[in-house]
């Protein structure tokens, strides 16, 4: 049997959570019934480029020079015609890739159109999918959303139908993030004493992601716990802006920005406790809240998005409301003291991501769901 190739369109193809599970389904589909090309209408980030490339896919990037650049649909007419793909794989809420997407696909003569929602609303108070992308919903055979909570919304709120609509939750890579020993050497070379408890978010350092009230809450948590130190990896518009809040709170010693990191695996086993303060349509479905349950961590998350769906609040760490530094404040205290029950709910989160949310499990839904498409429609 040829393999079937699958053309990924995608906005940009950035250092998100998102775009790590396109990369992780594309390295775990079965290389004899599957091949892929990407197609990225903007930027694409090197590390990902080089990890495709490595796997043997084509990428193509920068598809549009200028915005609502319509002759994009050309360009990938011709990149569905090259590769004779069969499946139309839209791993993006992006507006542009889904409408120039679907329409040279359906020009190119592809039947079968699978979309990938990331969002539940925007940041700002705007809905996930655009107008102009729900022109091309008649021609969308599923929509991916990544928990039950992001289905509902789908429906509820974008008025698509239920049966559209396919539930397959994210997952992440539980071999290399488990519980680990404490690697002292790291620690001690990015700057922080080993000897002292680390609680830590790593995120884009943009507004929707709340770490300021993280900093804020900081401040409070050394009043009682002055050994405390706090990590903060990810980078984003509000860098500066974060490490002067941090001066201003006079906590900026006990603070370390550490910027980028592409060894989240390596950091996030030197956390005590992992907090999530995304605010309301700044987040849906975190992986990385998932990557700190596997190493056994407990989490202190704000219940926005699908969190209800990852986090149970007294088991595995504490949902909490967003905007608040005093309940993040009271939560990390209450962990900080209590460690046999910091371990226990880190155990348990350790146990749900490895029953409910794992890389296989993730890849094996999302294969079947194209292979089941593609033969349907094959065979009508």
């Amino acid at each position: 049997m040829k393999r079937i190739n699958v053309i990924c369109i995608i906005s940009s193809y950035t250092r998100g959570g998102a775009e790590q599970i396109l990369t992780e389904n594309i390295k775990g589909f079965n290389k004899n019934l599957f091949s892929f090309t990407v197609a990225c209408l903007y930027f694409i980030d090197p590390d990902h480029e080089k990890i495709l490339r490595e796997l043997g896919v084509d990428v193509y990037s920068h598809l549009i020079k200028q915005k609502y650049q319509a002759f994009v649909i050309f360009r990938l007419y011709k990149i569905i015609k090259k590769y004779q793909s069969k499946i139309l794989f839209l791993f993006t809420d992006n507006r542009d890739a889904v409408l120039y997407g679907t329409i040279a696909a359906r020009l190119a003569g592809i039947s079968v159109i699978i979309g990938a929602s990331h969002c539940i609303g925007m940041w700002g108070g705007k809905k996930s999918i655009s107008n102009y992308s729900k022109i091309m919903l008649p021609f969308i055979d599923k929509i991916i959303a990544v928990s039950a909570t992001h289905k509902n919304y789908l429906h509820q709120k974008e008025h698509i139908r239920n049966n559209k609509i396919e539930v397959i939750y994210n997952g992440v890579d539980i071999s290399s993030y488990s519980p680990k020993e404490k690697d002292v050497i790291l620690i001690r070379k990015i700057g922080l004493n080993p000897d002292a408890p680390i609680l830590g978010v790593i995120a884009g350092l943009e507004p929707e992601k709340g770490v300021d009230i993280f900093l804020y809450a900081a401040k409070k948590i050394l009043d009682n716990y002055p050994e405390t130190q706090f990590l903060i990896a990810g980078d984003g518009t509000l860098r500066k802006t974060l490490e002067e809040l941090a001066h201003r709170l006079n906590i900026l010693e006990k603070v370390k920005f550490l910027g980028y990191r592409a060894d989240i695996y390596n950091l996030m086993p030197l956390l005590d406790i992992y907090i999530s303060p995304s605010l309301p349509a700044g987040d849906n479905f975190s992986v990385v809240v998932l990557e700190a349950m596997a190493c056994g961590i407990p989490v202190i998350a704000t219940d926005v998005g699908s969190r209800k769906e990852q986090v149970f609040n007294n088991e595995t760490g504490f949902l909490i409301d967003p905007y608040d530094s005093e309940i993040i404040t009271e939560k990390a205290r209450l962990l900080l003291s209590n460690k046999e029950l910091s371990l226990k709910m880190g155990r348990r989160g350790r146990e749900i991501v490895v029953k409910n949310f794992t890389y296989d499990k993730m890849i094996q839904e999302t294969q079947n769901l194209f292979f089941n498409l593609f033969n349907k429609k094959k065979g009508m």
